[in-house]
């Protein structure tokens, strides 16, 4: 029997490494927004364009730091467990915690992760497997490995005994993560769909830019400026592309991630 989780140390720290990051992003935010401001007025800025990229830019680093803190709490959540019958599981501990609202919720919720961790380690083989939210690895689709963690698309059986293909992120830090990755890999599956899979999520993909690069030509030739098409299409048609702008980035992510 082994089981991949995080170390004691790791698990201490969970609650207030969260907190810490919510409020750390909240509170830059608010710094670099203000700051923003007093140096457009100090410098004579135009404020229209100033504010324009200024938002842009504090929103894009908003969520690349909101990005790097989910991957933290991934790697400090997804536990694996080996039993002795050679069945691999897996269990994201957020599944079994209430998430609440709120900055004082929030730590709550991290609160009780902790516990739910501590608790996994006096937990038998049989025990853990019949968890709410514990899901059985038959086997593996696909494996990709990125700068930061690796994408496994696994044929999984939940506890409902449903199957169906899920995807998990396994980023990287695990202790003995090399062993848990010889479990996966011998758990790879020989038929690899995943490549039919990919190749349509690219091809989709296509589509999706295509249809954006249509919309936004539309909203180009209807605008006041240029007048080459109805000014009546320009609004309809700015509206509609956030469509297929939502597509090319829903399926370059699964493309991206190999499913």
């Amino acid at each position: 029997m082994k089981i991949w989780q995080p170390s004691l140390r790791e698990k201490r720290r969970y609650p207030w490494y969260m907190a810490g990051g919510v409020a750390g992003i909240a509170v830059l935010m608010v710094l670099l927004i203000t700051g923003g401001v007093f140096l457009a007025f100090s410098l004579h800025l135009p404020m229209k364009e100033f504010s324009v990229v200024l938002c842009l830019l504090v929103t894009a680093l908003a969520v690349w730091l909101a990005v790097r803190l989910g991957r933290k709490s991934v790697q400090n959540t997804l536990v694996f467990w080996l039993d002795d019958e050679d069945r691999l599981f897996a269990l994201d501990v957020r599944q079994m915690v209430e998430i609440r609202r709120g900055f004082a919720g929030h730590i709550s919720s991290a609160l009780e992760i902790r516990k739910q961790l501590e608790r996994l380690e006096h937990l038998s083989a049989g025990e853990f497997s019949a968890l709410p939210g514990v899901v059985e690895i038959l086997h593996v689709e696909s494996i990709r490995e990125l700068s930061h963690h690796t994408v496994l698309v696994c044929y999984i059986a939940d506890w409902n005994g449903r199957k169906y293909n899920r995807t998990l992120l396994l980023v990287k830090g695990y202790e003995d993560e090399y062993q848990l990755l010889q479990q996966l890999e011998r758990r790879r599956s020989k038929v690899q769909e995943t490549e039919i899979q990919e190749h349509r999520s690219f091809y989709k993909m296509l589509v999706s830019l295509a249809i954006l690069l249509v919309m936004v030509g539309v909203c180009v030739l209807s605008h006041p400026a240029v007048g080459k098409l109805p000014q009546a299409l320009y609004f309809p048609c700015l509206g509609l592309s956030l469509i297929p702008l939502f597509a090319l980035v829903y399926y370059g992510i699964k493309h991206r991630r190999g499913e």
